[in-house]
């Protein structure tokens, strides 16, 4: 979340998303589950920001959809590909 006064100053809670972000992306990876980390792809980039510091705007939305379609088909890719058959 942003500053709604200053959308490139990030608010003083984004310190506890990130340490909880860290958290669960451990446990994700002890138990095996992929994670895709959205706030990283949007941290750097006030310009993605709605005016209310908190929301996305159009280009934040469309950033966001891309990064997700993307994991998901590569995941499915994966999977599928882990779950043919080999040949022999």
């Amino acid at each position: 979340m942003r500053e709604k006064d200053d959308l490139q100053q990030l608010i003083e809670r984004t310190e506890r998303v990130k340490a909880r972000n860290a958290i669960a992306g451990e446990i994700m990876k002890k138990v095996g589950t992929q994670t895709n980390d959205l706030f990283g792809l949007v941290e750097q980039h006030p310009e993605r920001q709605s005016t209310d510091g908190v929301h996305f705007n159009g280009k934040g939305n469309e950033a966001l959809a891309k990064q997700v379609a993307k994991q998901v088909a590569e995941s499915v890719a994966e999977n599928l590909s882990s779950a043919s058959p080999s040949k022999k």
